[in-house]
C-alpha cells in the first residue's frame, strides 16, 4: 500500500508547477472515487505548493468534515474570489444550506452564482435548486419572481420548472418591495431632522433612546418571514415581525434589534450579514 501511495505522490509531483493551477487530474480520481488516494497525496501536495486556491479547493473536496469544507468555501471566496473555483464554491456552498435547512442562506447564495458566472457549467441546476428551496420555505411569490429573473438573463436555459410555478403568471421580484420600502424610509429619515430640530434647548443632554432598528427582510409570505425571523433570532438578537402595506400590498417585515445610533445599527447589520450569508440589513428610523 506504501508503494501505491508513494507511486502516486510522485506522479502527482512530476506535473510541475502546473499542479498549482490545474488539478483536474485530481478532481477526476475524485468523481471515479479514488478520494483515499488523493488524501494520500494530500500532504506532499500542500507542502508543493504552499498557498495555492487549487490545493485549497482540493482540501475541501477531500475533507470528511462538512463543517470544516464549508470553511475552506468561505475562505476562497473571502480571498479569492475572482479564481476559477469561486463558482464551484458558491456552488457547494448553497447545496450545503439547502440540505440544513437553511434556505434563506441558499436562496441567497445561489443567486450570487447566477448573477455572477451565468456561463456556470451546472447553472441549471443551480436555479433549480433555489427554485426548489424557497418553495420548501413558503416563499413561492419570490420563486416566481426569481424565475422571472432567470428568464430575464439567461432566456435559453433549460430549467426544470417545479409544478408549483407552471402555469402561473410571474410577480415582480421580491427585491422590489425592499427598494420601496427603503425608498419610504428615506422619506421619513429626510423628514426627522425637521421634526427634530425644533425643541427648546434644554439645560442637559437628552436621554439616549433607540432610534434605529435592522430590516432584515420583507416578504409576502409570512411563513418565509418567520424563516427568516427565526435564524436571525438564534443569534441573540431580538426580532418581531411587522405587518405593512405597501402600494396595496401586504407584507411581513422582519425587524431586529434596537440601537441608539445609525453607525451601531450598521455594524450589527454587517455582523448578520456575514452570520446568515444574506442580504445586508438597513437600519430603519424607529417610529416615535
Amino acid at each position: 500500500m506504501r508503494i501505491v501511495q508513494t507511486a502516486i505522490i510522485a506522479g502527482f509531483i512530476l506535473l510541475g508547477s502546473a499542479l498549482a493551477q490545474d488539478i483536474k487530474p485530481y478532481l477526476a480520481m475524485i468523481e471515479r472515487g479514488q478520494v483515499d488516494s488523493v488524501r494520500a497525496a494530500y500532504e506532499q501536495l500542500a507542502y508543493q505548493y504552499p498557498g495555492s486556491v487549487a490545493i485549497r479547493y482540493l482540501r475541501a473536496l477531500i475533507e470528511s468534515d462538512a463543517t470544516k469544507s464549508v470553511a475552506i468555501y468561505k475562505d476562497i471566496l473571502r480571498n479569492h474570489v475572482n479564481s476559477e473555483y469561486a463558482p464551484d464554491a458558491l456552488m457547494y456552498l448553497g447545496e450545503y444550506y439547502y440540505a440544513q435547512g437553511l434556505f434563506v442562506q441558499s436562496q441567497s447564495v445561489l443567486k450570487q452564482l447566477i448573477r455572477m458566472h451565468p456561463e456556470f457549467p451546472r447553472l441549471a441546476h443551480a436555479v433549480n435548486l433555489m427554485l426548489r428551496g424557497e418553495i420548501v420555505a413558503g416563499a413561492v411569490d419570490s420563486a416566481r419572481a426569481d424565475l422571472n429573473w432567470v428568464r430575464g438573463i439567461k432566456p435559453d436555459l433549460i430549467i426544470d420548472i417545479p409544478a408549483e410555478l407552471k402555469d402561473v403568471q410571474p410577480m415582480q421580484e421580491a427585491r422590489l418591495e425592499m427598494m420601496e420600502l427603503q425608498s419610504e424610509q428615506k422619506a421619513v429619515d429626510e423628514r426627522t431632522p425637521n421634526r427634530l430640530a425644533a425643541p427648546a434647548t434644554p439645560s442637559y443632554p437628552p436621554p439616549t433612546r433607540a432610534r434605529y432598528e435592522l430590516q432584515c427582510g420583507a416578504f409576502s409570505s409570512q411563513n418565509n418571514a418567520d424563516l427568516l425571523a427565526n435564524q436571525v433570532g438564534s443569534l441573540g438578537y431580538d426580532v418581531s415581525v411587522e405587518q405593512k402595506v405597501v402600494s396595496g400590498k401586504t407584507l411581513y417585515v422582519v425587524l431586529a434589534g434596537k440601537y441608539s445610533t445609525r453607525d451601531e445599527a450598521g455594524y450589527e447589520a454587517e455582523n448578520i450579514k456575514n452570520a446568515l450569508g444574506i442580504d445586508k440589513p438597513f437600519p430603519k428610523t424607529i417610529d416615535p
